[in-house]
């Protein structure tokens, strides 16, 4: 009954592959379980996920509310062994 918005950014290129467990199981005996799996080359990454829960969908009137996630951009500014900074925007403008 929500929308949900997954962002995410890797400090080297990577590939981003969405799957259904179950989806080609012959006996049907899995749960349909969807899974994302950030795929890259290398021995050391940064990886972050923002997930954003927002909106409502009303299906017994079919109307939905808030469907745009309020995240619209993340950027990873600063990425080493001592540490790592994530700028997150907002579709406000306002930054964190």
């Amino acid at each position: 009954d929500q929308f949900v918005t997954a962002r995410m950014v890797c400090s080297a290129p990577a590939t981003l592959v969405q799957g259904l467990i179950g989806a080609n199981d012959p006996q049907s005996n899995l749960r349909n379980e969807p899974y994302l799996i950030l795929r890259s080359t290398g021995s050391r990454h940064t990886v972050a996920s923002v997930i954003e829960t927002h909106g409502v969908f009303d299906e017994a009137r079919e109307i939905s509310r808030d469907a745009r996630p309020q995240v619209s951009r993340c950027q990873l500014l600063h990425d080493s062994d001592e540490a790592c900074v994530l700028e997150l925007e907002t579709c406000s403008g306002a930054r964190h």
